[in-house]
C-alpha cells in the first residue's frame, strides 16, 4: 500500500473503488 492508497483507506473505507483508482 502506498501513501495515497493508505490515506484513502483511512479516510474512507466505504469507497474501495477510489482506492483502486488511485492505486492504479
Amino acid at each position: 500500500l502506498t501513501n495515497k492508497t493508505a490515506r484513502f483507506l483511512v479516510n474512507g473505507t466505504s469507497i474501495p473503488e477510489v482506492d483502486f483508482d488511485v492505486g492504479e
